[in-house]
């Protein structure tokens, strides 16, 4: 996953919040009791955000910034860490408190 480690789990499965991992993402923020963010619209990435969005998830995001969303169909992507919660346990990333 490139630079950006992975968000730490707690003994119970749970993942650690408030860990800031370089100066451009903060995978899990930094307020006490924010929970990370693991959907992004094609409209919100950049090719900067390789290591958070992964490869091509970055790029198609890249793409919509360029080319513009009347070009690129609408859609979203989701993080790595959501994947690699997903291919780990099986299940959903925890979903955060409201939603």
């Amino acid at each position: 996953m490139g630079n950006l480690p992975m968000a730490s789990r707690q003994r119970d499965g749970t993942l650690e919040r408030g860990e800031q991992h370089d100066d451009k993402h903060q995978i899990c923020p930094s307020q006490p009791g924010a929970w990370p963010k693991y959907v992004y619209d094609f409209a919100e990435g950049s090719r900067e955000m390789r290591d958070l969005l992964g490869g091509k998830g970055a790029n198609i995001c890249e793409m919509t910034r360029l080319l513009g969303a009347d070009v690129v169909p609408g859609g979203f992507v989701i993080t790595s860490e959501a994947c690699v919660i997903h291919m780990s346990t099986r299940e959903e990333p925890p979903a955060s408190p409201g939603s």
